[in-house]
């Protein structure tokens, strides 16, 4: 049985398409996917860690991802949540999930539910049911003040200008 992660992983790693990352290195791209998938996570982890810091938003959710669950590499929350940030700044949609989860468990960041609204929101407003579940179970634990906060941090972040992906 997969966990949430896992199935987060597959989706990213298998679902999202090379030309997401615009005008990158495809070739590099499908290498790392294809180092993935042939089982090789340490060095699909590489490759990626390589795109990633080159700047390309697709790379850095799945190093995030990698970090999150252990996979090619050790464990990090905190990195996770570094890369998971990077990637969500530039508008992906998964990446702003799964930094909103983080901020929802305090796992790699302190817990912050306005701030965990707030990225779940935006990943929502993007098409992401899952994430506007997760929202929603998140309300549960806030006060009205708070909810109304963390939509005005999420249409501040709508307006503010991003970097391209």
């Amino acid at each position: 049985m997969r966990t949430r992660w896992q199935t987060s992983l597959f989706f990213i790693i298998f679902l999202l398409p090379p030309f997401s990352v615009e005008g990158g290195p495809k070739e590099d791209y499908r290498n790392a996917l294809a180092a993935h998938k042939s089982g090789d996570h340490a060095l699909a982890f590489q490759k990626f860690l390589a795109l990633a810091e080159q700047g390309f938003a697709a790379a850095q959710s799945n190093v995030g991802v990698m970090y999150r669950i252990g996979r090619g590499v050790k464990r990090s929350y905190e990195e996770a949540a570094k890369w998971f940030r990077r990637a969500a700044d530039k508008g992906v949609s998964s990446a702003q999930n799964n930094l909103g989860l983080l901020y929802a468990e305090g796992k790699g960041v302190p817990r912050d539910y306005v701030l965990a609204y707030m990225w779940l929101h935006l990943s929502y407003t993007q098409g992401s049911a899952k994430a506007g579940g997760s929202r929603d179970q998140i309300s549960l634990e806030m006060t009205s003040e708070q909810i109304v906060e963390a939509r005005k941090k999420a249409e501040v972040w709508r307006l503010m200008p991003r970097p391209l992906r």
